[in-house]
């Protein structure tokens, strides 16, 4: 049987999750985040067994 691949997505359209990010990306990189209805859609690869991200910093260090 073939590996098989898990992803992690988080969505959001919170103005403070989206201010805690701008805070540790650039301009150019929160415009390739941010989509023009202002959400954004994170997805993680992740490396078997693994638990998905449970707060903000974690989020924030697999990026």
């Amino acid at each position: 049987m073939a590996d098989m691949n898990s992803y992690a997505e988080i969505s959001f359209t919170n103005p403070i999750f989206i201010d805690i990010f701008s805070r540790y990306a650039d301009n150019s990189v929160m415009a390739e985040l941010v989509s023009e209805s202002g959400e954004i859609v994170l997805k993680f690869r992740m490396n078997s067994p693994a638990d998905p991200p449970t707060c903000c910093e974690h989020v924030l260090s697999l990026i």
